[in-house]
């Protein structure tokens, strides 16, 4: 999402996330981070230490081209990464007029995407299939 913002290249038309971190100052704080990601060490390590530097390059603080499409993923019970951040993100996508789809999976958790032979796997990978071919 962070490089989305800034490509001009014509042939980039959107991009896709999957359970996004999207606001480094607020997942960077939150004390009740799974303590082996340690989410504060990995956002001081991107951002130096800088809350400054990662508020600029949270996701739901850059703009977007509105003539690019975006297609969101997370799952309600995602201890890693809470299904606010990609509500937020798709918020902000739509207030700046792009074009945003975004799907919540009941009951699936951080990681829900990586086997494709479950239910959730296979509709995850139906609706990249739609959204690439768009």
């Amino acid at each position: 999402m962070m490089a989305s913002s800034n490509i001009q290249d014509p042939r980039h038309r959107g991009s896709f996330a999957i359970y996004p971190v999207t606001d480094l100052i607020a997942w960077g704080n939150d004390k009740s981070a799974n303590l082996t990601l340690n989410s504060r060490w990995r956002v001081d390590l991107l951002c130096q230490k800088n809350d400054v530097l990662a508020e600029k390059i949270s996701p739901t603080h850059l703009k977007y081209s509105s003539t690019k499409k975006f297609l969101i993923f997370s799952g309600d019970f995602d201890p890693l990464v809470d299904v606010s951040e990609s509500e937020r993100l798709h918020e902000v996508l739509i207030k700046q007029g792009c074009s945003s789809e975004f799907h919540v999976f009941k009951n699936e958790s951080h990681g829900c995407d990586a086997n494709f032979d479950s239910f959730v796997g296979q509709k995850i990978e139906k609706l990249l299939v739609q959204f690439l071919q768009s």
